[in-house]
């Protein structure tokens, strides 16, 4: 990205709105509460699509920083175990009586003695059934070659509220679902 591509993208920002939260949320209907979190050191941004295959137009749902980002605001349910910056998680309602299929996107920065800096980027696909009445947690987590998005059901209990593990995605499933691995590799993700 050259230098004056970077600032009018920022200008744009600025005045446009680049606004973190896009998602529509359901007004009324069965839904539960769900916590979208992030601990890419860039800039991650979940997409929704028609289904698990990422086939029709991704609509971004959100963008999340474990930084300041640009015109976000913090936004909370209430769900319990917050432990995050406040622009690296959202927490929303989502209809219960659909399917999320989504990809979520982080980069990381990565020191190489032959390469010096760069930014690895990766994506995870990945469709979530939720129940009516609850809270979860999807989390995305960057490491070093591996992406996870980790799903969690966020149950009450007597010494607190814990997190139950659901479900675990990771970036090495784009062979079994090639419509998301051809938007990942095009970096065509709407």
């Amino acid at each position: 990205m050259t230098k004056s591509t970077l600032i009018i993208s920022l200008l744009l920002c600025l005045l446009g709105g680049c606004e973190s939260l896009t998602y529509k949320e359901p007004l009324d209907g069965p839904r539960a509460r769900v916590r979208f979190a992030s601990d890419s050191p860039g800039v991650s941004v979940t997409y929704q699509y028609s289904d698990e295959n990422c086939a029709g137009p991704g609509k971004e749902m959100m963008r999340l920083a474990t930084h300041v980002l640009i015109n976000s605001r913090p936004k909370r349910l209430g769900i319990p175990l917050w432990e995050f910056h406040e622009n690296a998680a959202k927490e929303v309602y989502f209809d219960t009586r659909q399917t999320l299929h989504a990809m979520t996107t982080g980069d990381r920065i990565a020191s190489y003695s032959s390469q010096g800096t760069i930014s690895e980027i990766c994506a995870v696909p990945y469709s979530i059934r939720f129940e009516p009445g609850r809270d979860y947690e999807v989390a995305l987590s960057v490491a070093a070659g591996l992406c996870r998005v980790n799903v969690f059901e966020i149950v009450p209990g007597a010494e607190g509220a814990h997190r139950k593990p659901l479900e675990v995605f990771d970036n090495r499933r784009g062979a079994s679902r090639p419509g998301c691995l051809t938007r990942f590799k095009s970096r065509n993700f709407e």
